[in-house]
């Protein structure tokens, strides 16, 4: 039949009843009592089954858009698909389900499984908190309500060159938890590719400097450090302070240690290797000796948290919550910043510890323990596999209860100078 031009579809009247009337092959239109007029695709399936599909009304539709629509749903038909409101419905149900996948509710997602406390302390508190916290602050305003299929590369390179303007290292950080959400959203199917590891950030963002972490490593800075340490009186770090002038751990290790890796019996720290920075199933756990002075810094500590109420897990909690979390870094940091301890070679840290330790026994008793004790005692390795595997063995541990005996001396002899 010849097909009908709108000026046809302005005059069609209303009638008592509703009625449908033929514009072109498989296009009609709907004219209802009321007056309204809507566009339907109306066609026999295989059964020899009348459907019809409704294109859209009359006045927000357009009879050219309703005719390229008629056009679209032949092709279909013409491509096999017999049954194509079920074909449409099932298309609109998973764009409404891509839709709803946006960033933040995969990044929640991924967020609640990842970057929390398991059972063998994984990731820390304060390191999740950091991650969520950067997320929010630099991502989901931007590109949160967005589908994460949608989201394109030049969407996340735009998001790493702003961060790079208040902080280079941190748009690197940045780079590196996008790609880890990314990756779990394209292990599910929620994206097709991972747009975030195409992005080579260094050439787009200038690659940070290596800066070499401060530390006091001579006198008579090292004596005022222990002097001011042992005679600092805030209960939430003092003892977290003697701790690790006398147990250079990483600070990750040290605020969220563990009265379950402390053996007051055999005078041992033991922290499972997956916790330490060298994650390798092939060497053993951390085993370190504990000096007499270590193992009264312990009980004091031990004696003071349950006399507080807040004996749990963590040997250092946050004695100003009632939470029984670990106690954070930046806490210890802001009171060696209150002490005076901030430029030049008077300037600690909690990073600062080991540096203090590995410079200051290097030049005192280079001769009478060997290279690999004293690095064995930050945890730092040194060999291939196969000696990594033997090097924290029973040969080491009485040099490095020697280490330790001799470190806590050399403390001491500074606090009571």
């Amino acid at each position: 039949m010849r097909d009908r031009p709108d000026i046809y579809l302005k005059r069609l009247k209303p009638k008592d009843k509703e009625y449908f009337e033929r514009l072109s092959n498989n296009l009609y239109i709907r004219v209802y009592p009321t007056g309204s007029k809507k566009f339907y695709y109306l066609y026999r399936n295989s059964d020899n089954k009348q459907r019809k599909i409704a294109i859209g009304n009359y006045g927000e539709v357009t009879l050219a858009d309703a005719r390229q629509k008629v056009t679209e749903l032949n092709a279909l038909r013409e491509n096999g698909i017999d049954d194509i409101k079920t074909h449409l419905d099932s298309e609109a149900s998973l764009a409404k389900e891509e839709f709803s996948n946006t960033f933040e509710k995969i990044y929640n997602e991924f967020a609640d499984k990842r970057w929390k406390i398991n059972e063998k302390g994984i990731i820390s508190i304060e390191t999740a908190s950091r991650n969520r916290r950067e997320i929010k602050k630099w991502v989901l305003d931007k590109i949160g309500n967005k589908p994460i299929s949608s989201i394109e590369k030049r969407d996340i390179s735009t998001l790493l060159v702003k961060r790079a303007e208040s902080s280079p290292e941190w748009a690197h950080r940045l780079h590196g938890l996008l790609n880890q959400i990314f990756r779990y959203a394209l292990s599910l199917d929620y994206i097709d590719r991972n747009v975030v590891s195409d992005i080579e950030m260094n050439n787009i963002v200038k690659k940070p400097e290596v800066i070499n972490f401060q530390a006091i490593t001579t006198e008579p800075y090292f004596t005022n450090l222990c002097k001011a340490i042992y005679e600092n009186n805030n209960i939430t770090t003092k003892n977290i302070l003697k701790f690790m002038l006398h147990i250079p751990l990483r600070s990750k290790n040290a605020v969220s240690l563990k009265w379950d890796y402390v053996d007051f019996d055999e005078k041992l720290l033991t922290i499972p290797r997956d916790e330490m920075k060298v994650n390798n199933a092939n060497i053993s756990d951390f085993i370190l000796p504990l000096s007499d002075e270590v193992v009264k810094i312990l009980k004091n500590q031990e004696k003071l948290c349950k006399d507080l109420g807040l004996f749990g897990d963590y040997v250092f909690p946050r004695f100003r919550t009632s939470s029984l979390e670990p106690i954070a870094a930046n806490t210890i940091n802001r009171e060696l910043e209150r002490m005076g301890f901030n430029e030049g070679p008077n300037y600690q840290r909690t990073h600062s510890f080991r540096k203090t330790y590995s410079t200051i026994i290097k030049n005192e008793k280079a001769s009478k323990f060997s290279f690999e004790a004293r690095e064995l005692f930050l945890d730092h390795r040194v060999g291939n596999q196969v000696s990594l595997a033997y090097s924290g063995g029973a040969t080491m541990l009485k040099e490095l209860e020697e280490i330790a005996s001799w470190w806590s001396s050399f403390i001491l002899e500074r606090v009571q100078k």
